[in-house]
């Protein structure tokens, strides 16, 4: 997969499959908006994904100090991964 279709495959792709594309999946006026700034673009390297500034939920900023430290959904890169 292209950096690109791997952005689109959980966004886009993920709202048609639940059917809510009037809702979710493209940043639109009026559509809920949850969102990441990242520090450098996935379109140049999708690892960049990993460098998050600001985390948005329902148009606030998430204080990302006060999440859970624990890895539910994923694992940590392994010590040679870049």
């Amino acid at each position: 997969m292209t950096p690109m279709q791997t952005i689109v495959a959980p966004t886009k792709n993920g709202a048609i499959a639940a059917g809510r594309t009037k809702d979710l999946g493209t940043l639109e006026m009026g559509k809920i908006a949850d969102l990441l700034v990242l520090d450098a673009s996935p379109l140049q390297d999708i690892r960049n994904i990993r460098g998050i500034r600001v985390l948005m939920r329902n148009g606030e900023v998430v204080n990302r100090n006060t999440l859970p430290d624990v890895r539910v959904l994923s694992r940590a890169p392994s010590a040679g991964a870049k």
